[in-house]
């Protein structure tokens, strides 16, 4: 019916989208900005609160001398686009809190971000960098594998280094590095 083509012609368009986005990235990320990343996550989550229910806590564990390393010359655009995928990731696959915690380690801001969710199998880990991958267990939940995938290539053209741990039925945690 019409409506089916048209759910199915928005769902192109935004693949299509996605991949546009893809192809430019290592020319765009030239374009950088001294941004501080707790007020684009603060973004993110007023934008994600009127999707998803569950709450967001965010920790800020930084000492006022510190507070100056919350600001990184990023890609504006591009690092909400990759935080705003990993923060929606652990709303839309957990329906409990989403847990983000800002800290200083090694003189460098570290972005942990953690739900209590439906997990990855271990043994999918290993392809979630891959366009259009989805983990076996997410196929009930809306989206089309290109969201984790983009934000890491955001992230690595970033230098900005991630850690992924995830336990089945238990959640998932991914700690961001930024230089």
């Amino acid at each position: 019916n019409a409506t089916n083509v048209l759910e199915a012609a928005h769902k192109l368009e935004q693949i299509l989208k996605k991949l546009l986005l893809l192809s430019g990235i290592n020319r765009n990320v030239q374009e950088k900005v001294a941004v501080r990343i707790d007020e684009i996550i603060w973004e993110i989550i007023a934008q994600l609160q009127k999707n998803y229910k569950q709450q967001f806590q965010v920790a800020l564990n930084i000492s006022p001398e510190k507070m100056h390393l919350l600001t990184a010359n990023v890609n504006e655009t591009m690092i909400y686009m990759a935080l705003f995928n990993l923060i929606e990731n652990a709303a839309k696959f957990s329906t409990n809190t989403v847990f983000i915690t800002m800290a200083i380690v090694n003189q460098q801001l570290n972005i942990t971000i953690k739900d209590t969710g439906i997990g990855i199998p271990p043994n999918e880990l290993q392809f979630l960098k891959q366009p259009f991958y989805r983990s076996t267990n997410a196929s009930t939940f809306k989206g089309n594998g290109l969201g984790f995938s983009i934000a890491t290539i955001i992230l690595e053209a970033h230098h900005i280094k991630m850690n992924l741990q995830s336990s089945l039925d238990n959640g998932t945690t991914i700690t961001l590095s930024l230089p």
